[in-house]
């Protein structure tokens, strides 16, 4: 442990590694800047619907201005969808433009949230925890999508094991930086139990569904064509 945090401070000292990283990737591929700032715009909505819900039902993180719904939310919300299409980008090379941005194209993003929504919600109802409701509800829309364009599977399979990489070596960073304390924000009675670092294993999981279905699902929504395969 390097540093000693506040219970409150946690997570948005967390979000700092994802917010370099962001930059990093957002500086780093200049052609790519416009699908990631439209994807963080597109999955704010669905941060701020989410994180209430997860307090205390997944983990109770702790934020600067306190709350349910934070500053913090904003910036991991924000940062992963950045990331999710910069990593894509450097698993698959150049990504297609998301063009045309019409009327169809939030029409299908809006479907696709709205699958995700009612799959989620409904198991929240029959009893399911919080992480295996939102792990099955993103793993239906993105088996949904990639069902119907076969053409995006190696570009999911790409991103998804890059995402998860990232991920895995963020938290690390962060247990290693600031000690167990860190995953004292995840609440063990709600999770799967499989742990490593002390973090439940849906965050990994989470993050190998999100690699996996973020950057196809824009595609699809887009009808854009799958990035050129790597030479």
């Amino acid at each position: 442990m390097l540093v000693t945090l506040p219970a409150d401070a946690r997570y948005l000292a967390g979000d700092m590694i994802s917010v370099a990283m962001a930059l990093a990737l957002f500086l780093a591929y200049p052609g790519e800047r416009r699908a990631m700032v439209l994807g963080a715009l597109l999955l704010l909505p669905m941060g701020m619907i989410q994180a209430p819900i997860s307090e205390g039902a997944y983990w109770a993180p702790g934020r600067i201005l306190g709350g349910s719904f934070g500053i913090e939310d904003i910036l991991f919300t924000s940062a992963f969808a950045a990331i999710g299409w910069g990593l894509a980008r450097m698993a698959a090379g150049p990504m297609p433009p998301l063009a045309p941005l019409d009327g169809e194209f939030f029409l299908r993003c809006l479907g696709l949230g709205l699958l995700g929504g009612a799959v989620f919600f409904g198991l929240l109802a029959l009893g399911a925890y919080y992480g295996p409701a939102a792990l099955i509800s993103q793993g239906v829309v993105g088996a949904l999508v990639l069902s119907l364009r076969r053409d995006l599977v190696p570009l999911a399979l790409r991103s998804s094991g890059l995402f998860t990489l990232y991920y895995f070596c963020g938290l690390s960073a962060m247990v290693l930086i600031a000690g167990p304390g860190f995953a004292s924000m995840w609440l063990p009675e709600y999770s799967l139990g499989p742990a490593i670092w002390g973090i439940p294993v849906e965050e990994y999981l989470f993050a190998t569904a999100f690699g996996a279905t973020w950057v196809p699902m824009l595609l699809f929504a887009a009808r854009a064509p799958a990035p050129a395969p790597p030479a």
